[in-house]
C-alpha cells in the first residue's frame, strides 16, 4: 500500500484582504513590468513543509599553484658570451587552510506540491512563522487549498540541497574565493523539527506580449514574486514612455523654431533647447528604468525658469509660445503623474 498522504496541521491566516493584495500586485507590475495584464488573481492556501534546520561543515583546501620559472645556469655561456637559461614548470602548494563553517538555525520552507500551477509561489520569501495556528476544517477556511503531492523525504532532500549550497558559499569565502570540492567539504545537517503547514498566497498570471508568467503575493507580508526574467523587467509602459518622448521632442522643435527667428542671447536659446530635450529624455528614462527622477525634477525646474526668461525676452509675441509650452508642459506633467504607482506603506 502506498504511504498515507500527509495532512497539514497548522496554518497562517491571511493578513491582507483581496482588494489590498490586488492593489499591491498592480503597483508592483506598474514599477517592474509596466504594460502587463494581471489575470486569474485569487487567494489560496498552499501546503509547505517547514524545516527548522542548521548545518555545519569542515573544509580543508590546499590549492595548487602552477607557474613557469626561468633559471640562469651560472658559469655556462655560449661561445658568443650569452648566459644559458633554462625554462621549466614547477608546482608549489599554498599553505593548507582548514576550518569549520556553520549556518545558524533557520526555518526552510519547501512546497509540498511537486508541480505548482504557479512557479512564482515557490520563490516567495515568507517572513516569521511564529503566528501559526491550529488548522480548522477545510470548509471553515473558506479558501481553496492545494493538494499535497510531495513526500516529506523528497522535501527534506530539497532543504538539505539548499543548505549545502549555502555551506559551499560560506566555505568559498573562507578559502579566498575558491569554491571547495565536495570531497573537501564534509557537511552535517541537523533538522530539529519538521511540519506541514498551509501558507496564505495570492497567485495569478501576468500576460505580456503574448506570453504568460506566474506572479504571487505573500498573504502575510505582501512580498511579491514573479517568474518574469530580470531582463524583461522595468521596460516601462510602451505608450507612456514613447508619448512622453514625442511630446518632449515636439516641444523642443517648437521652441527651436521660434528661437531661430529671434535675436536672443545664445546661452538662453541653448538653455531652452537643452532643457526641453532633458525633460523629454528624463521622462523617457523614468518610465523606462525608474532611475532618472532627479534628472526629471531638475529638467522641470530648469524648463520652467527658462520659459519665463524666454517669455520676458519675447515680450508681446510670447502668447503663442506660452500657450503651446503650457499645454505640452501640462501633458508631460500628467504623464509623469500617471507613471507613479500608488505608494502604500508596506
Amino acid at each position: 500500500m502506498p504511504p498515507a498522504e500527509p495532512h497539514p496541521t497548522e496554518h497562517l491566516p491571511f493578513a491582507i484582504d483581496p482588494t489590498a493584495a490586488e492593489r499591491r500586485t498592480r503597483d508592483w507590475i506598474a514599477r517592474e513590468a509596466a504594460g502587463a495584464e494581471l489575470a486569474h488573481f485569487r487567494a489560496r492556501y498552499v501546503p509547505f513543509f517547514l524545516f527548522d534546520a542548521s548545518a555545519e561543515g569542515s573544509y580543508r583546501g590546499a590549492p595548487r599553484v602552477r607557474r613557469t620559472v626561468t633559471r640562469v645556469l651560472r658559469g655556462l655561456r655560449t661561445p658568443s658570451g650569452y648566459a644559458l637559461e633554462q625554462r621549466g614548470t614547477e608546482e608549489s602548494f599554498a599553505a593548507s587552510r582548514s576550518g569549520e563553517v556553520r549556518l545558524p538555525r533557520e526555518t526552510l520552507h519547501v512546497p509540498a506540491v511537486r508541480d505548482l500551477p504557479n512557479r512564482a509561489v515557490a520563490a516567495l520569501h515568507f517572513g516569521a512563522f511564529g503566528e501559526l495556528r491550529p488548522l480548522p476544517a477545510e470548509d471553515e477556511l473558506g479558501i481553496d487549498v492545494q493538494r499535497v503531492t510531495r513526500g516529506v523525504e523528497e522535501a527534506r532532500e530539497i532543504a538539505e540541497t539548499a543548505l549545502l549550497a549555502r555551506l559551499q558559499t560560506a566555505a568559498e569565502k573562507a578559502l579566498g574565493g575558491r569554491e571547495p570540492r565536495l570531497d573537501e567539504l564534509q557537511p552535517r545537517f541537523a533538522i530539529e523539527r519538521e511540519r506541514l503547514v498551509l501558507l496564505p498566497v495570492y497567485a495569478g498570471t501576468l500576460r505580456r506580449e503574448g506570453r504568460e508568467h506566474g506572479i504571487a503575493l505573500d498573504g502575510r507580508s505582501g512580498v511579491v514574486a514573479c517568474d518574469l526574467p530580470d531582463a524583461e523587467r522595468r521596460r516601462g509602459h510602451f505608450p507612456l514612455r514613447w508619448l512622453a518622448l514625442a511630446f518632449g521632442l515636439l516641444l523642443t522643435a517648437v521652441e527651436l523654431t521660434v528661437v531661430q527667428g529671434l535675436e536672443l542671447d545664445d546661452l538662453l536659446a541653448i538653455g531652452v533647447v537643452l532643457a526641453s530635450l532633458g525633460l523629454s529624455f528624463a521622462e523617457f528614462l523614468y518610465l523606462h528604468t525608474r532611475l532618472a527622477w532627479p534628472l526629471l525634477a531638475i529638467a522641470l525646474l530648469g524648463l520652467a525658469t527658462l520659459e519665463l526668461a524666454l517669455l520676458q525676452a519675447l515680450g508681446a509675441s510670447a502668447g503663442l509660445l506660452f500657450a503651446l509650452g503650457a499645454v505640452l508642459f501640462v501633458l508631460l506633467a500628467l504623464l509623469l503623474i500617471a507613471s507613479f504607482p500608488s505608494r502604500e506603506r508596506r
